[in-house]
């Protein structure tokens, strides 16, 4: 019995390649268009693969890391972006670029993240070799071996860092103004999105009390329904901002009066998208010059009184205060101390005429009545000059008010 020969291995590399030739020469027609098909595939996942790596290298800082977290190789954008060169950063630890800023904690929950298996994500807070900050949206995953287990790390990150500045700008300006001014957001409706404490307390209101309701429950009712107030919605839908000195009812019924701009903010494709409103309480300021524009009426009024020879007018004191109630008493202590001395001299006056005293004394008398009555005049003219002043003045600060 003649025995089988055992298969061999090949020991040489020509042995190997002769053996594979041998193969293919055994393979049948079928089998060669099989592995055809794989190669033409394989190339068309290697051209995919390699379209997308110099996309990510475009676009992105990224690295690899060991399982220590020591930088295994870079890209450009890293040594770009981060302004080390690659030898200062090879075998080197990823914290290299970390900023101070950023908390401990994050890079625990990172590393607890990725130690799963996990895919992390997050804003880092990094710092160029020059110090200057930049700001990466980080990717971190992990690549695992053939046990299941991380064997190293494959970092992508995104340089934010233009629009985070801009976003913390617009965060910082956002936090000034609801820091000094009543705040409040309405939708193209006029419904109420959300409102800072500041308009909340000035009104009134909770939040919850206001959210998703109309604005018109801050106006008078006659004002809600006027052709006015559509026409102010309307041309805020239509981008013209508003801006004005308004009444406003609070939830307790009360007048208040806000100097306020409404403005509509634009998306990206320049649409009006909602409208926002930035005031301030401007309610002492509306009560004092409607309080002084009262007075210089009131005060007119007894001026020309006076000039046609009636001394009993006077300015109501009620409802004054400060100042512009000093000024009314001032006036009112004129009038009274001119009618007391046209008093006094016309009593004087009567009793020297129906006496025994001669002509010449009656004469002398009646010069001075005349001369205190001209003083009286005079003064008359001048606190209605004086009352035109103020009156001027009060004008001035209404329309500054509604500015």
């Amino acid at each position: 019995m003649t025995a089988t020969p055992k298969a061999t291995v090949p020991s040489s590399l020509f042995e190997r390649l002769f053996a594979a030739g041998k193969l293919r020469e055994r393979r049948s027609p079928a089998a060669e268009a099989a592995l055809a098909e794989t190669q033409a595939r394989l190339e068309e996942v290697q051209s995919e693969l390699k379209v997308r790596t110099d996309i990510m290298n475009v676009t992105s800082i990224v690295s690899e890391a060991d399982k220590k977290g020591d930088i295994l190789s870079i890209n450009e954008k890293f040594i770009e972006v981060s302004k080390y060169a690659r030898h200062e950063l090879i075998g080197q630890p990823h914290n290299t670029t970390r900023h101070p800023d950023m908390p401990k904690e994050t890079f625990k929950q990172l590393w607890q993240t990725i130690g799963r298996g996990e895919i992390f994500r997050g804003i880092i807070k990094n710092r160029a070799k020059d110090g200057t900050p930049y700001y990466v949206d980080a990717v971190i995953a992990p690549i695992l071996g053939a046990n299941g287990k991380p064997m190293k790390y494959l970092g992508v990150r995104y340089d934010i860092t233009e629009a985070e500045i801009e976003r913390q700008n617009a965060r910082g300006v956002l936090s000034a103004i609801d820091e000094a001014y009543a705040y409040i957001e309405f939708d193209l409706n006029g419904h109420v999105l959300t409102a800072n404490q500041n308009f909340l307390g000035l009104l009134g209101y909770s939040l919850a009390d206001v959210k998703g309701k109309h604005h018109r429950m801050f106006v008078e009712p006659a004002s809600a329904g006027s052709h006015a107030y559509q026409q102010f919605w309307a041309d805020l839908n239509a981008g013209r901002a508003q801006k004005d000195v308004f009444k406003r009812i609070t939830r307790s019924g009360q007048e208040v009066w806000i100097q306020a701009v409404y403005a509509p903010v634009k998306d990206e494709t320049g649409r009006v998208a909602k409208i926002v409103k930035i005031a301030t309480d401007v309610t002492a300021e509306q009560q004092a010059s409607q309080m002084l524009k009262q007075a210089v009426e009131q005060a007119q009024q007894a001026t020309a009184a006076a000039r046609a020879g009636d001394l009993s007018k006077r300015i109501a004191l009620e409802g004054k205060s400060g100042p512009i109630a000093e000024m009314c008493a001032g006036m009112n202590d004129l009038l009274e101390t001119t009618s007391v001395v046209f008093d006094d001299i016309g009593r004087i006056f009567g009793g020297l005429a129906s006496g025994d005293l001669t002509q010449r004394i009656s004469r002398d008398v009646q010069g001075v009545f005349n001369q205190v009555k001209n003083d009286a005049n005079s003064g008359c003219e001048k606190l209605a000059s004086i009352i035109d002043e103020v009156r001027t003045a009060a004008e001035a600060l209404t329309g500054a008010a509604n500015r």
